[in-house]
């Protein structure tokens, strides 16, 4: 699927890529998005990008993905793949453009430029088939601003005795789409019981703008609940759910002195 921008907001993580060729002269003359999951398909298409033996490409634990800009009229085209992240829905593989400055000399030559890349199999697999099941590619411009989910991760230890509740687990922001955040750091050292760290006080890169309430609670340290709660919570959940509890048992009364079969002591 090809998109011009990220629509909603998309929960990322970065995924590393190997680079398998790049280039300005492919035989491919018209825009093309591929991706090749095999051996006898990555043949197939080096055969018509090119001359010769394809790189190697372990096809047991890696897919291709390749990006043909087609043909252009001079010198300077380019295209190069930037970054391959995980979402929800699948794999994003994000690809620039650029194109030769409007003043200044230009070889007048044509030219094809090209990117392809090799990326982990199970970035995304179908559960029972184990294969990859979606890949997006995404023309990304510089300038241009998605909105994205990113990951928060916490950093240090709070105020010993202390219960840390993080209730978000990512931001929400909008983002320049070639300079998406990995993750962000919020760091609890020392925070004390009773204290919050709110969305807006979670400290953004430039050019990152937090959407949303930034009064949100994104981690709040509290008082850990006694034995008596614990137990008290625990008694409360299996009244609701119609559990009784057994009662303790009175200790038996105590037996009369002597034992059966023993004759009292004799009267004086």
């Amino acid at each position: 699927m090809i998109a011009a921008t990220v629509v909603g907001a998309v929960l990322i993580q970065t995924i590393a890529f190997t680079s398998v060729a790049h280039g300005t002269s492919s035989h491919i003359d018209e825009a093309r998005q591929t991706v090749v999951r095999s051996a006898n398909d990555w043949q197939a298409l080096w055969k018509t990008h090119s001359t010769g033996t394809p790189p190697k490409v372990d096809f047991e634990t890696s897919i291709v993905v390749a990006v043909f800009l087609g043909t252009r009229p001079t010198a300077g085209y380019t295209v190069q793949i930037t970054a391959v992240r995980r979402t929800a829905g699948g794999a994003v593989v994000e690809y620039v453009e650029r194109k030769p400055p409007s003043s200044g000399m230009r070889a007048q030559v044509l030219t094809s430029p090209f990117d392809m890349v090799a990326i982990p199999k199970d970035v995304q697999k179908d559960p029972v088939r184990r294969t990859l099941e979606h890949v997006d590619l995404l023309l990304v411009r510089r300038g241009e601003k998605v909105t994205v989910e990113v990951p928060v991760t916490l950093t240090g230890e709070a105020e010993r005795d202390g219960l840390v509740d993080q209730q978000l687990v990512t931001l929400t922001v909008e983002a320049e789409a070639t300079n998406i955040p990995d993750h962000f750091e919020v760091s609890i050292d020392g925070l004390t019981i009773g204290h919050n760290i709110t969305a807006g006080a979670v400290p953004l890169p430039d050019g990152t703008t937090l959407i949303g309430d930034p009064e949100q609670v994104v981690v709040a340290v509290l008082a850990a609940p006694t034995a008596e709660q614990l137990d008290a919570e625990l008694a409360d959940a299996e009244a609701e759910a119609g559990i009784e509890r057994e009662e303790p048992t009175e200790q038996a009364e105590e037996a009369p002195a002597g034992t059966e079969g023993e004759s009292a002591p004799p009267a004086e």
